[in-house]
């Protein structure tokens, strides 16, 4: 595994197959009006509707996907590959952001010829029962999107070469103009209103992002500022900041709170602290405590879906589980026990304010043979959240599914050992 590339190792406790040769969990993002949901599962990407029938394909994918508010249009990256590719020039250390070519503009004297073959992100947009390509440009893999509230802008954040780090994009909508606004960022990133765009930036130029300090900066997009500023909000340590999202005016992150000096900690697995900032003081507040770097928040902001762990101690073991709080981190309701497995194979995602897709239950996980490998695969079921804060199975969304687009976690089992052929 390279270098750490801390932020997979702790999304999935595994890394990305694309980027790292090993596998990330499942992906699930729904419409607004939860009427379709763009799933991925490895390198492949498919629209479903809400009984679970696939719609189309979405070809080759490593995540990313966001949706308009009108639920009609799906934004999403593809891998792609030019007849004559060209490479983006390199640009120093934190230079503002800088116009990039697009479509047809591509193979302009202003870029450089590639010494071979290149691979090149291609956003795209569904709707209407199409794709439509938006832009190509060379880039890591698409793993993280977000659409602005104005739906004005899409961001989209890259691999990079430089372990634990990524680059942020950013195409405009209206003019389908590219930029390049770090290729040296954080993982996390997210819309803050309807032109604003928070994401992590290291504090300076380093091999890697892994002990580097840095801050969450927000910046105000305008297509005709020849340079954006950017406005510090929080010290972080990039590789430590895994997810952020937006709460009304507030941001939402997980981080690990660092003290120096301070004593030495155990992070290989990225335990975090759920954070608020406040727009109105500028201020920020631990919501909970230890818990996985990934978290959701209901469409309406009021509940949010996290990872709750419990530290092993001498007369207990380690505990993890599916939880959901309020926005103000009260009330933590256990919806189902994690604790058998220390990875997911879908990542839980909210359907409406009252609905979340997941994994069927533990024990009716099924061994299955797909690819030449034993797979501990699960069914992605539709749940009800209670009244009583249980999870209350609708449908089984997967029920016809051919066995290689279901969720799993990779096992090791015994040859003798019977399983379920691929179907």
């Amino acid at each position: 595994m390279r270098p750490l590339k801390r932020v997979f190792w702790a999304m999935g406790r595994l890394c990305m197959v694309a980027v790292l040769g090993c596998r990330v969990p499942g992906q699930i993002a729904w419409s607004p009006d939860g009427s379709l949901a763009a799933y991925r599962i490895e390198d492949k990407a498919f629209l479903i509707d809400s009984t679970g029938k696939i719609v189309t394909s979405l070809g080759g994918s490593a995540g990313g996907y966001a949706w308009s508010a009108d639920s009609k249009t799906l934004y999403y990256a593809n891998e792609s590959e030019l007849a004559n590719p060209v490479t983006v020039p390199d640009t120093k250390w934190r230079l503002p952001q800088r116009l990039m070519k697009t479509g047809a503009e591509l193979t302009a004297p202003t870029t450089q010829p590639a010494s071979k073959p290149a691979k090149f992100v291609e956003l795209q947009a569904f709707a209407g029962g199409k794709a439509t390509s938006l832009v190509k440009f060379a880039a890591g893999k698409a793993l993280h999107m977000a659409l602005s509230p104005d739906q004005a802008w899409v961001a989209v954040v890259c691999d990079a070469e430089v372990p634990d780090t990524f680059a942020v994009y950013l195409l405009n909508l209206p003019t389908k103009q590219l930029y390049l606004l770090s290729d040296a960022a954080g993982f996390a990133m997210c819309f803050t209103g309807p032109n604003r765009l928070a994401y992590v930036e290291p504090d300076r130029a380093a091999d890697s992002n892994e002990n580097v300090t840095g801050k969450v900066v927000e910046v105000t997009l305008n297509v005709t500022a020849p340079s954006l500023e950017r406005t510090p909000l929080i010290d972080v340590i990039p590789a430590q900041t895994p997810c952020m999202a937006p709460l009304g005016e507030n941001m939402l992150l997980t981080s690990i709170a660092r003290s120096f000096p301070g004593k030495p900690t155990a992070d290989d697995k990225l335990v975090c602290k759920l954070f608020m900032w406040t727009r109105a003081n500028c201020g920020i507040v631990s919501l909970a405590d230890d818990v996985g770097p990934l978290f959701a928040p209901s469409p309406d902001g009021s509940r949010i879906l996290i990872e709750k762990i419990t530290p092993a101690t001498e007369q207990m073991p380690a505990k993890r589980e599916l939880q959901l709080i309020r926005a103000n981190g009260s009330d933590g309701n256990t919806l189902r026990d994690l604790s058998h497995r220390d990875i997911f194979a879908l990542w839980p995602a909210w359907r409406g304010n009252s609905e979340i897709t997941f994994t069927s239950p533990e024990e009716d996980a099924k061994t299955v043979a797909v690819n030449n490998e034993q797979h501990l695969q699960y069914d992605v079921v539709q749940y009800k959240i209670t009244e009583k804060g249980q999870l209350e199975a609708i449908k089984t969304l997967s029920e016809s599914w051919e066995n290689a687009m279901k969720p799993y976690i990779p096992i090791q089992i015994p040859a003798t050992q019977s399983t379920t052929k691929e179907k």
